[in-house]
């Protein structure tokens, strides 16, 4: 019997490695595309909050000054919304509260969802003068 010492083609640890670099290539590729897909909807909600905040401050805004009443905290918007969207439809609280300084009043919008279990809020503020 005579043994060729020239075998061609991979050896089995040769292979293990391979596969163990496929696979950890594979994990990344997964990685970076689970890292989108958060980064997408944290993007989504804080643009559907900023929406819906500057629309109830542009409403405000189109109130007389004299007719803006004084809330004591914050409490539900009275206008019914215009967006029926499936994104807004998720935020559950939408709130205004409104207080004066000195010739001034101060309109902060609060809108709130619940994402993954946790209450998220964001708060957007205006100040309006007597003379506009």
């Amino acid at each position: 019997m005579t043994s060729s010492l020239n075998q061609k083609g991979y050896t089995l640890v040769e292979m293990l490695i391979a596969m163990f670099l496929l696979v950890v290539g594979f994990l990344s590729v997964c990685l970076v595309l689970w890292a989108c897909t958060t980064s997408g909807r944290f993007s989504r909600d804080m643009t559907t909050a900023a929406n819906l905040g500057q629309d109830m401050l542009e409403r405000a805004g189109s109130i007389k000054y004299e007719d803006l009443p004084e809330t004591s905290g914050f409490e539900a918007y009275p206008e019914p919304f215009g967006d029926r969207s499936l994104a807004a439809a998720a935020f559950e609280a939408r709130q205004w509260r409104i207080s004066s300084a000195s010739g001034m009043k101060i309109i902060t919008a609060r809108i709130s969802w619940r994402k993954e279990g946790v209450r998220k809020t964001r708060d957007f503020t205006m100040v309006r003068r007597s003379d506009y």
